[in-house]
């Protein structure tokens, strides 16, 4: 599933789940980096939150997300 909220100057990814089963397969890693490419070509940024203890975060990490912002329950990151 993937949810996302297009703005002129962001694109928001607001949800991203794999099915446990394609999980670990670079799935997830291939749809971002797909919006990413959408982002860069518009020149726009990205953003997204990830709850704290979330594995996805160093994913995130690895496609140079940075954390602008931390809630008492997630971090809110962009590129």
């Amino acid at each position: 599933m993937l949810k996302l909220n297009r703005q002129p100057n962001n694109i928001e990814i607001i949800q991203i789940q794999i099915d446990p089963q394609y999980q670990g397969k670079g799935i997830g890693q291939k749809v971002i980096q797909f919006i990413l490419d959408q982002a860069s070509d518009k020149q726009i940024s990205v953003s997204l939150s990830v709850l704290k203890g979330n594995k996805a975060k160093r994913l995130y990490e690895s496609l140079e997300f940075v954390t602008i912002e931390e809630t008492e329950d997630s971090f809110v990151m962009r590129i």
